[in-house]
């Protein structure tokens, strides 16, 4: 009798053990403030190869504007939730500057493609490209 006692004793606290540990890290889980894109994220699906960048610039070659909105919508979410990161260095008024120059470029570009204006969507396109340097120098 205590010895079957005692095993229901280690049954109860492995159980409880097991119940606390799962608790604890489900609530230790970080959960984000708010729902926006890493500055990884921005700049892999962005910048990448096959960005939303050049997307962009190919589509405005063969001025398939219907196949840009999206992409476009995309740029505009991506431009407001840099600024909304924390650099990985850099001073913080720089990078406040820098990522609302980032938000406005991409508001430039989206703007081109939603008025099928190739020459004002190449020149945000060109701003942007020129913009990345200092940026990356200040703050990657």
């Amino acid at each position: 009798m205590v010895r079957q006692f005692g095993r229901r004793l280690v049954g109860l606290a492995a159980f409880a053990f097991g119940v606390l540990f799962t608790a604890g890290a489900i609530l230790a889980e970080p959960r984000p403030a708010e729902d926006f894109a890493s500055v990884h994220d921005i700049m892999k699906k962005g910048h990448g190869k096959k960005g939303l960048l050049n997307q962009i610039k190919d589509g405005v070659k063969t001025e398939k504007w219907d196949d840009l909105a999206k992409p476009a919508a995309e740029l505009k979410k991506y431009g407001a939730d840099l600024g909304k990161n924390q650099p990985d260095k850099g001073e913080d008024a720089s990078w406040k500057k820098l990522s609302g120059e980032y938000k406005t470029m991409m508001l430039a570009i989206a703007d081109g493609v939603e008025k099928k204006d190739a020459k004002a969507t190449n020149e945000a396109l060109t701003k942007m490209n020129k913009s990345c340097k200092a940026c990356h120098d200040g703050h990657k």
